[in-house]
């Protein structure tokens, strides 16, 4: 992880780690990678500004991806709330800072592109593990 702090912003850059998590439920193993828009979600903070960045790629589990590919966000964002930390689930403003985030930095940049995630056109370099290996 990597902070940049101003008198104005913070930004945090999150790697990945070499078994991602699912983007959405935070689940593994990812096996599909959905395409959508680069994105940035600025928030105020105690005099600063937090901003949330998110490349064009967001990894998905078996779980998670046929919601996506029905585009069921609804459905998506009830699992990824179910599967948040308690003080997620019990804050109304955390889980609606999640549903911005997927509203905003997911859906309105997705027009349907994927790939399976160990497809060359994943820049990490990371491979999901088989159901085999995950256990």
């Amino acid at each position: 992880m990597k902070i940049t702090t101003t008198a104005s912003e913070t930004h945090v850059e999150l790697g990945t780690p070499t078994q991602p998590k699912c983007d959405f439920c935070s689940r593994r193993p990812v096996i599909v990678c959905f395409k959508t828009t680069p994105a940035e979600l600025m928030m105020p903070d105690e005099g600063r500004t937090v901003t949330l960045a998110s490349d064009a790629h967001w990894g998905a589990c078996a779980d998670c991806e046929p919601l996506v590919v029905g585009r069921d966000r609804d459905g998506l964002y009830a699992r990824c709330l179910e599967l948040a930390p308690a003080e997620i689930r019990d804050s109304g403003t955390a889980r609606f800072g999640m549903r911005l985030i997927q509203e905003t930095m997911f859906w309105a940049g997705f027009r349907g592109e994927q790939h399976p995630a160990h497809d060359e056109h994943d820049a990490t370099g990371w491979r999901a593990e088989s159901p085999e290996e995950a256990t």
